[in-house]
């Protein structure tokens, strides 16, 4: 197989709902099922494997599915369609929108947009720890100035520039390693400090620009800024590059494929986007059992996900 599956090589290694179930309920439990309630080992298959019952949960009527506990819980889409979104979302570089999904998978596009959410909200996962060299750098998420109505323009006219109206994400990249970002409420020193102090291991070196907000960084840091406000970007080893190139991924797909997000989820778009960067080096279909195992425990309701 090559490094991701094609179309093709998907619908021959999952034919049918059978193969998608056999493959789900192996990258979740191996060769034993387990409850996902209380974990238990002592269960057995129902209707061929479609359900399972747990032997120490029997007071309750305790049934499961591969589903359970997932991010495909209580959905009534195929879990053939199911694997199919998570490859999609796993190999579009830049992103896919909810009506091209839809199109994809032959579901309405209200699904196909719950559906991405739901993923998405398995690409969230703890962050790691940082070594060696390490860019931080925020961005803005938003819409351009010039695309916005005259009235919006107007409103926004007396309240400053750039990053008005935006919101803020910031993000830190280990040179030939892992990336964190986040979205934040703001990106004053204490968070930046604070984010960076989390993350970073002590003794690593640290690169940033020349924002006031990451002057005085923490002495367990080799701390160098280049001065992107007197046109540097580069000073020996100290650069903001590699992160600036995650940020320019993430806007190509804010830009080009989405076209807006809202702020409320922005988090989980964010988290799309560092799972895919993160797990790029994973080939065949290991990046679906990744992400299928990553989704334990992440069920996300309907309603929290239209709720303001």
């Amino acid at each position: 197989m090559s490094k991701h599956p094609s179309i093709p090589e998907f619908y021959q290694k999952f034919p049918n709902e059978e193969a998608s179930r056999k493959y789900i309920a192996e990258q979740r439990w191996g060769s034993e099922p387990a409850c996902p309630r209380c974990g238990s080992m002592k269960v057995w298959e129902i209707k061929g494997g479609m359900q399972y019952k747990c032997g120490d949960c029997l007071a309750s009527k305790c049934r499961f599915s591969v589903r359970t506990g997932t991010i495909m819980e209580h959905s009534r889409v195929p879990l053939q369609k199911w694997l199919l979104a998570i490859n999609l979302m796993t190999t579009a570089l830049k992103g896919i929108s909810s009506v091209q999904f839809a199109k994809h998978l032959g579901v309405t596009q209200t699904t196909a947009w719950r559906m991405e959410h739901r993923i998405r909200k398995a690409c969230e996962s703890e962050m790691p720890a940082l070594s060696g060299e390490v860019e931080a750098d925020e961005t803005y998420i938003g819409g351009k100035r010039k695309n916005m109505s005259n009235a919006k323009r107007k409103a926004l006219a007396d309240t400053g520039r750039g990053a008005v109206g935006k919101a803020a994400v910031v993000g830190l990249k280990e040179r030939g390693g892992a990336v964190v970002a986040m979205h934040v409420q703001n990106v004053d020193k204490p968070t930046l400090h604070g984010i960076i102090t989390d993350t970073v291991v002590e003794g690593a070196s640290v690169y940033t620009d020349d924002a006031k907000a990451y002057i005085g960084l923490n002495e367990a840091f080799d701390h160098e800024s280049v001065k992107h406000s007197a046109g540097e970007y580069v000073r020996a080893n100290a650069s903001t590059n590699s992160i600036e190139s995650f940020w320019a991924l993430i806007k190509r797909g804010y830009y080009g494929t989405h076209h807006w997000w809202s702020f409320k989820h922005l988090h989980r778009y964010v988290a799309e986007y560092v799972y895919r960067q993160n797990t790029r080096h994973l080939t065949g279909l290991n990046a679906i059992g990744g992400l299928i195992q990553a989704s334990e425990g992440k069920y996300i309701t309907c309603n929290s996900l239209t709720q303001p």
